[in-house]
């Protein structure tokens, strides 16, 4: 097939609309190509990487990795370079999965592709590639592709984000939001003046500091009209999809209304519909997106090819795909349906507690505060109501978040430079509210006296005392046990403080009640690797929360706290996804979510599914959805 018309002169509908007839032409093959890319990503390289990095972490004895565990691999090179190594190979899998897109695409628009054919091309491209190039491949990688959005996605390095609390945090502050904000733009401005580079490097066996520069010289000029080209792609199939799940959500209230079984079947009718959509869908726009980005001299005829078929040849392999395609289909299409009856039946019956974070609901008074926590309580019935504290200048204990008064109270001072009698008769002030600062020996009584549950943050630094958690398990550890109260904090160390007291068992010293152990959640600000750690739980930030995270920590019977939740969607998600409990500064809205849920109306159900298959973010996590 010859292109008649340049792309450059085509208006965005008669690209879409090219294109578009081009994947009905074989869509069969467009269909197994990305199925067998995005398998080979996700089920053959990510799992072993993940077990090889894993065995690496715990013969090396670094229980997980974080800005607080970096020192150790000073100790550990080998360990260090291993790592390194197994990120090679990751970046390497991501590379490969889109060469093996990019040229059994053109494989494929040119009636010559062959399993063999694709392979060979491919890995032609690989071994031309340089190891001089990794640098340049990982900026290309970690940098350019996020912000190329819809049409390049590389689901190995779904985690390299910044996480929601640090966004939230920059973006508080304008002189560190502006300088984010400017960095996300230029990010998506290089994007566009490097969209060219993969397809080059690929389809022109191009080397990747050349394919650079020769992106930059094909989109001087063209980057404003590439960008709303790119824009009106992608706002059709949003929209396209949007449509299709709001009729099947209003077909589904309909089906509400009816009785006996009838909503639930028609529930997993909807939902196996709305999965199979979103597969053929993504499929078809991700190959008019990539052709759009494809330059017309790179999907030109390769004349190395030594693929030569007659028709019969070419009509027997077109008819051998379409009864792979059909076996495929069939099988997937019953695996979709008994995801679906899973998913209704594991939704109906979800348990997730609820958590108020730092004791508000909204902004309905001063954090860490008894007001606000009386009027929490009132407003929202949480579970658990999660509260800070820091050791004072005389070894005892203040309910506090800050690490400096300044912000609360206007006093430039921190805990460890006041007693508590000082502290506690200081006044803090937040969303127009004004209350004092509270002891953690008060707002437990007030916490047993009203039978509500606390999730307790133990805050450290380095001025704590050597006996500090000591002391406080001396202090609390029975009042917390008899009383249902839980514990979590950010320092490993506290985590194996507590744990290492209840091994040596001092019961008489009220660590334990009843057979019970205190219950300990260590926090992890993000999830790379699973942590090997004996905590009873993980509060982990809701950005890198995902299945696989949570399916481990089943089996190694640990519960999962995720943080901070704050709004419908990411509710949703998290519930979906299994959270034991949700941290939230909004428990209203998630006691109403959780209400809903329960309500037995189907079409909440239906709804929850399209936020777990968030169609939006790319085909790569749809891939992982797949299989």
């Amino acid at each position: 097939m010859n292109i008649i018309t340049k792309k450059s002169d085509l208006s965005t509908r008669q690209l879409f609309n090219r294109y578009a007839k081009e994947y009905s032409r074989r869509w069969v093959s467009y269909y197994l190509l990305f199925m067998a890319s995005g398998f080979f990503t996700m089920q053959i390289c990510l799992p072993i990487c993940t077990w090889m990095a894993g065995f690496v972490m715990k013969k090396s004895g670094i229980p997980y990795i974080s800005y607080n565990t970096l020192y150790m691999f000073r100790h550990h090179p080998i360990a260090l370079l291993l790592l390194l190594g197994i990120i090679g190979v990751l970046l390497f899998s991501a590379f490969f999965q889109f060469i093996l897109i990019l040229t059994g695409i053109r494989e494929i628009y040119h009636d010559t592709d062959s399993v063999r054919g694709i392979l060979k091309k491919s890995c032609k491209v690989l071994i031309n590639t340089h190891w001089n190039s990794v640098p340049q491949l990982a900026f290309y990688f970690l940098f350019i592709m996020p912000a190329a959005g819809m049409i390049y996605h590389a689901p190995v390095f779904s985690k390299v984000t910044i996480p929601e609390f640090i966004r939230s945090f920059l973006m508080d502050t304008w002189y560190y939001a502006v300088p984010l904000l400017l960095f996300e733009i230029y990010m998506c401005y290089l994007a566009l003046k490097y969209i060219y580079t993969l397809p080059l490097v690929v389809l022109e066996y191009m080397p990747l500091k050349e394919a650079f520069a020769k992106s930059a010289v094909l989109t001087s000029g063209r980057k404003r009209h590439m960008f709303f080209r790119l824009a009106l792609l992608s706002v059709f199939a949003c929209a396209s999809i949007i449509i299709f799940n709001a009729v099947c959500c209003f077909s589904q209230g309909l089906f509400d209304g009816l009785s006996g079984e009838i909503p639930y079947y028609s529930a997993i009718v909807i939902i196996s519909l709305i999965k199979m959509f979103s597969v053929f869908f993504l499929i078809r726009i991700s190959v008019i997106m990539f052709f759009s980005v494809i330059p017309e001299k790179s999907l030109e005829y390769d004349k190395t090819s030594d693929i030569k078929l007659s028709p019969y040849m070419r009509f027997a392999r077109t008819v051998k795909y379409r009864i792979i395609a059909g076996i495929i289909a069939i099988i997937y299409c019953v695996f979709i349906v008994g995801h679906s009856i899973e998913f209704i039946n594991i939704v109906k019956d979800v348990d997730t507690c609820v958590i108020s974070h730092r004791g508000n609901d909204g902004k309905n008074g001063v954090q860490n505060t008894i007001p606000a926590i009386a009027a929490t309580m009132n407003s929202s019935h949480p579970d658990y109501i999660e509260i800070d504290i820091q050791e004072t200048k005389d070894k005892k204990f203040i309910v506090l978040h800050d690490a400096n008064l300044k912000k609360l109270c206007g006093v430039k001072k921190t805990a460890h430079d006041l007693t508590l009698d000082e502290l506690t008769a200081l006044k803090a002030s937040e969303n127009g509210y004004t209350a004092n600062l509270v002891s953690l020996d008060e707002l437990l009584d007030f916490a047993d006296a009203h039978d509500q549950k606390l999730l307790i943050e133990i805050k450290t630094n380095r001025k704590d005392s050597p006996d500090m958690v000591d002391n406080f398990v001396s202090e609390y550890g029975r009042d917390i046990l008899q009383n249902g109260h839980i514990i979590h904090t950010l320092d490993l160390n506290v985590v194996e403080k507590i744990e290492g007291r209840q091994e040596l068992g001092f019961e008489d010293e009220g660590i334990k009640v009843e057979g019970r152990r205190l219950f300990v959640s260590f926090i992890i600000p993000f999830n790379l690797l699973y942590p090997e750690t004996s905590a009873s739980a993980y509060t982990v930030e809701e950005t890198t929360v995902n299945e696989k995270f949570m399916t481990e920590a089943e089996k190694r019977d640990q519960k999962v706290f995720v943080w901070t939740v704050n709004d419908k969607d990411s509710m949703e998600k998290m519930i979906l996804l299994g959270a034991d409990a949700i941290i939230t500064d909004y428990p209203s809205l998630l006691r109403k979510e959780l209400s809903q849920i329960h309500s037995g109306k189907y079409q909440k159900l239906v709804e929850m599914y399209l936020y777990e298959l968030d169609v939006f973010s790319g085909y790569g996590k749809f891939f992982s959805e797949i299989f």
